[in-house]
This record gives C-alpha cells, structure tokens and sequence, in this order.
C-alpha cells in the first residue's frame, strides 16, 4: 500500500488530524499503520532525528515516547489495563466453569513461570494466558516469548490478546501463518471475544459453588 508524500506540510496536517480523532500523538506504530502520514522509515530519510525530530518541529513537549515518565506511566496504565481486564476474565471462567474448576495464579507443572488461569472443564484442563500489547513489535516480542515458555507443556493454552486495536491494526492470522517461530498445536491465539464465544461451546461441570 503506497504511502502518501513526506513533506513537512503533509507530515503537520497528519499529526493534527491524528491528535484531533485520537485525543494523543502517534506513536511510531500509529505513523506506520496510519493512510495519511508517511511511514516512519520515509520520516528518517528527510529527518535525520527520525520521528523524534519532527516531534520537537511541531512543538511536541515530549519526543520519546519509549523512556522516562512517558514509558513508566504506559506502563503504570497498561498494568492497572491488565489487572482489570484480567479480573473480567475470571469472572467470565467462574461464571461458566465455576470457581473450584478456576486456579488463579497457578505455577506450571515442571516450569518456574505461573499460568494466569487453569481451567477445569468436564473434559479437559486448559490454561490461559493474558496479555495486551501495544503495538505490533510489543505484540510479537510477547508472542515469540510465550511461544518459548509454553512450547513444552502438554495441554491447551489459550493466549488472549486483549488490544482490539492490535486485531484491526494489521492483519495478524496472516502475521503468524509467515512467522519463522510458529505456534505449537496446543497453543491458540485468540481475542478476549472470541475466547468468550469459544468458551460457551464447552462443557462444565454441574457442581459449582
């Protein structure tokens, strides 16, 4: 897909425009994925700074948004994120499987790590993982580790990535299907929307507290 020309002009009226329908200024991810800005790699040939640079051009306080307060408080807003979304996962697994069948927080079997939920089924065990990347290179360093931890267990996993954003970003079933690093067969990626449909197909026990 052809980007469009980079040019001071057309690289202003772009980041106006982002900050207008995102209430924020893009990141690198946003530049790349976004029709009307130029990619990031056009911005670094006419901009030796690259993306920093043209922050600090349009008067952009913060230029780096991967160090200091910036990063720590993304980090700080995607944990408080992942707690909550975490807790709406337990509660949708408790409320079908029940809450002596839900095992929060349980360390693997021969491995040092903890799963964030095992399951209980009535007729199988299968564990999830959550997470919410920010961007597409978050997305895959996440991926390829879980890939690597999980890779030796025996039973289902099921990684929920969680961003929606991610999912509408690029197209991420034809990102995995060219990865060196492929999933394992027990291993499924899925949306939080489409484990809960997945999820209502599966049978549980009738004892539930």
């Amino acid at each position: 897909m052809a980007k469009v020309k980079c040019d001071f002009n057309t690289v202003k009226n772009g980041f106006e425009r982002f900050y207008r329908e995102n209430g924020r200024h893009p990141s690198v991810f946003d530049i790349d994925s976004c029709l009307y800005l130029p990619s990031s790699r056009q911005i670094q040939r006419i901009w030796p700074g690259g993306v920093k640079e043209v922050r600090k051009l349009l008067g952009i306080e913060i230029t780096d948004f991967t160090t200091g307060n910036t990063r720590s408080t993304v980090a700080r807003n995607m944990s408080k994120r992942g707690r909550e979304i975490e807790r709406q996962v337990q509660a949708m697994l408790v409320s079908k499987f029940g809450e002596v069948f839900v095992h929060e927080q349980k360390p693997f079997d021969d491995y040092s790590g903890r799963f964030d939920f095992v399951v209980y089924s009535k007729t199988n065990k299968f564990a999830v993982d959550v997470f919410y990347a920010t961007d597409k290179a978050s997305f895959t360093g996440c991926l390829n580790s879980k890939i690597n931890t999980y890779r030796k267990i025996t039973f289902p996993v099921y990684l929920l990535q969680v961003n929606t954003d991610i999912f509408s970003a690029f197209n991420v079933n034809s990102f995995i299907a060219r990865k060196r690093n492929t999933l394992p067969a027990h291993i499924t990626l899925l949306s939080l929307e489409d484990f809960q449909s997945f999820i209502t197909s599966m049978d549980a026990y009738s004892f539930k507290l």
